[in-house]
C-alpha cells in the first residue's frame, strides 16, 4: 500500500526578514499572501515552477513595525493584517491600497481573523485584550479584565461551526479560552500547558482545537465539551499549527522541523527539515553571509556547510557577498563578484508559519530566513 509523504516542490523568495504568516484562498486559486518582519505583506502569483514556485505580484506597505499576522477574506478580495505598530489594516488586493485602519489596541497586535461570513473581525494583542470589530473599523466589543487572559494574547481564531459560533484564543498565561461569539462571554478555559501558548488551530469541522507553545507539547481539545482529549509531543517549541483540510493530519512548525501527525493513529507521518545544501545546488547562490547581534560576521559555503570566513567589527552597516569557494590549502578563491548588500542576524533557520492549500495538496511554510518553502503531498 502506497504511503503519503511530503516533498519539497520549490521556494518563494522576496521577503527580507522572517515570514510570520501565510494565508491561502478557499477557491484554491493561484495566489497566496504572506506577512513578514520586513513590515510588508506580499501578494504572490503561484507559477509552480521547480525553482521558483511563486513570484511576488505586489508588495503591500504601510505598517511601521513587524507585520505579525495576515488572513484572507473568503472571497479573496481583501487581506487583513495585524502589526506590532498596534494597528490592523484591511487591504484591497486588486489595488494594493490600505482600505481601512483599525486603531484601538495599546500594544502590538499578534493575531487577526475574519469570521466566515466576513462581517466580523477579531484581534489579539500584547495589551492582554481581544477585540471584536466590524469591517468599518469600529470596535464593537473588548474582552478584558475579569474573564480575560492575564498575559499577552498570542493567537485568536473563529470556529467554522456556524451552529455554535465561537472564538478560540491562546495566551502566554498558559491557557486557551473559548468564547461565545454572540455575547463575547467565556464558555470554557482550557488549562494544561506548562508554558506560554503560541498558537491555536481549529479543525475544519469545528469540533477540535489544537494548541502549542513553549513546552513543546500539542494539546487536543474537544471544543463542545471544553475538555482535553490527548497530547502529542513535538519535542521543541511550537510556533504554528494547522489542520489538513482533507486528511486527518495535524501539522506543527517547531524549532527543529515541521512535524505531521495522523490523528487517527497518533503517529508522526512526516518530519520535514530544510536541506540547505540541496537548495544551494538548485540555485546560483553558493555562499551565505550573516551578522550576529554580537557584531560577528560569518560566511558559510552552502555546498559543504563549512565556515570559511569570520571576523568581528565594531559596527556593521553593509556586507558585500562574494561568490567564492575554498581551496584545499584553505585560501579563498574568488571567481566573480556578485554585488549583493544585506544585513541579517545570525539565527537558525526554522519554520514560523504554516498553511495548507484549500485542496490539501500543498503545504506552504514560512521560515526565519524569509523564504517560503512549498511542500507537495506525494506517494511512495
Amino acid at each position: 500500500m502506497a504511503t503519503e509523504t511530503l516533498i519539497l516542490r520549490g521556494t518563494m523568495r522576496a521577503h527580507t526578514d522572517q515570514v510570520t504568516a501565510i494565508a491561502t484562498p478557499i477557491d484554491n486559486s493561484d495566489m497566496i499572501v504572506s506577512s513578514s518582519r520586513d513590515k510588508s505583506i506580499i501578494l504572490w502569483h503561484l507559477t509552480k515552477d521547480e525553482k521558483t514556485y511563486g513570484v511576488a505580484r505586489r508588495r503591500l506597505t504601510g505598517h511601521s513595525h513587524f507585520v505579525q499576522d495576515v488572513v484572507l477574506s473568503s472571497d479573496g478580495q481583501f487581506a487583513l493584517s495585524g502589526s506590532w505598530d498596534g494597528e490592523l489594516r484591511l487591504w484591497d488586493l486588486a489595488t494594493g491600497v490600505s482600505a481601512r485602519r483599525f486603531v484601538g489596541h495599546t500594544k502590538d497586535v499578534l493575531s487577526v481573523a475574519f469570521s466566515f461570513d466576513n462581517r466580523q473581525i477579531v484581534s489579539a494583542s500584547r495589551d492582554k485584550t481581544i477585540k471584536l470589530w466590524n469591517t468599518l473599523g469600529e470596535c464593537k466589543y473588548t474582552i478584558q479584565e475579569a474573564e480575560s487572559h492575564t498575559d499577552w494574547v498570542s493567537c485568536v481564531r473563529f470556529s467554522p461551526n456556524t451552529l455554535q459560533p465561537t472564538i478560540v484564543s491562546a495566551s502566554w498565561d498558559k491557557t486557551v479560552k473559548v468564547w461565545n461569539l454572540t455575547n463575547c462571554k467565556l464558555r470554557s478555559t482550557l488549562a494544561g500547558h506548562g508554558g506560554y501558548v503560541n498558537t491555536v488551530a481549529v479543525s475544519p469541522d469545528g469540533s477540535l482545537c489544537a494548541s502549542g507553545g513553549k513546552d513543546g507539547v500539542i494539546l487536543l481539545w474537544d471544543l463542545a465539551e471544553g475538555k482535553k482529549l490527548y497530547s502529542l509531543d513535538a519535542g521543541a517549541v511550537i510556533n504554528a499549527l494547522c489542520f489538513s483540510p482533507n486528511r486527518y493530519w495535524l501539522c506543527a512548525a517547531t524549532e527543529n522541523s515541521i512535524k505531521i501527525w495522523d490523528l487517527e493513529s497518533k503517529m508522526v507521518v512526516d518530519d520535514l527539515k530544510v536541506d540547505l545544501k540541496a537548495e544551494a545546488e538548485k540555485s546560483e547562490a553558493t555562499t551565505a553571509t550573516a551578522v550576529s547581534t554580537t557584531k560577528k560576521v560569518r560566511m558559510v559555503n552552502l555546498l559543504c556547510h563549512r565556515l570559511f570566513f569570520w571576523g568581528t567589527l565594531e559596527m556593521v552597516y553593509q556586507i558585500r557577498i562574494l561568490d567564492c569557494s575554498e581551496t584545499l590549502d584553505s585560501e579563498l578563491t574568488v571567481y566573480h563578484e556578485c554585488y549583493h548588500w544585506c544585513l541579517q542576524f545570525f539565527i537558525p533557520i526554522y519554520c514560523t508559519s504554516l498553511n495548507w492549500s484549500a485542496d490539501g495538496s500543498t503545504l506552504f511554510s514560512g521560515y526565519t530566513d524569509g523564504v517560503i518553502r512549498v511542500w507537495g503531498v506525494g506517494r511512495y
